[in-house]
């Protein structure tokens, strides 16, 4: 991320990384990042889904994880954290 701040694999690495570590604050800002450098990566959309879905954010996480099912109707990772969140 310091040499290629727009990278958006990185941003997504990040945070996932930073989700492991329970830093929901900065794993939302490198997701969110790359949602709005890549708007149309389902699993962009997905990793910033279930980053909310872990801060408590159910409804938000639900109107993303539909964004990322409708750019990509086979995300898995969607699938499977929409079905989590109807539990």
């Amino acid at each position: 991320l310091a040499l290629e701040p727009n990278r958006v694999p990185a941003l997504l690495d990040a945070a996932r990384y930073r989700l492991v570590l329970g830093d929901i604050d900065l794993a939302l800002a490198h997701a969110e990042r790359a949602v709005r450098l890549e708007p149309d990566a389902a699993d962009a959309w997905t990793l910033a889904a279930q980053v909310d879905a872990r801060a408590g954010r159910t409804a938000r996480a639900r109107e993303r994880l539909t964004r990322a099912l409708t750019l990509d109707p086979n995300q898995p990772g969607a699938r499977a954290a929409l079905r989590a969140l109807a539990r």
